[in-house]
Formats: C-alpha cells, structure tokens, sequence
C-alpha cells in the first residue's frame, strides 16, 4: 500500500522466523495485500519514481538488521 508518508508504495514481505523485508520508494507493487509468494517471486517492479531509489529493509521482528550479513553474495 501507501500508507506511510513519503514512502510511495509500500511492500512488506512476512517471512518464516519472524523476519520481515520491506521495500518502497520507486517500486510498483505486482502483489496484493495477503498473496502467498513464492521463492524468488517478483514483487514490484522499479517506476523511476523518487529518483529511481529502492528503500530496502530486513527485519527480524522489529530488529533492523544489516542485510549484507543475511543476503548470499551475487
């Protein structure tokens, strides 16, 4: 959705151990609210909004935690 203010869209993904990844700002959303996702699903795609910046976010609960740490190199 766009709920919170200066976000634009707002993607929050509900993960297995009570993490959570959040992605806004320049994203239009290919998924509804309650979807049941997939490994590797798409879930927005990139609209040039808010200079082409991608807001990124992984939790575990409320948490932030550092996601070069938890993300397999590419």
């Amino acid at each position: 959705g766009n709920t919170l203010k200066d976000y634009g869209t707002l993607i929050i993904v509900s993960h297995a151990n009570n993490y959570i990844t959040v992605y806004a700002r320049g994203i239009s959303s290919v998924v509804r609210k309650g979807d049941k996702l997939a490994a590797k699903q798409i879930v927005g795609t990139a609209n040039g909004e808010f200079g082409g910046t991608l807001h990124f976010e992984l939790r575990q609960g409320t948490k932030p935690l550092d996601p070069m740490r938890m993300l397999p190199p590419h």
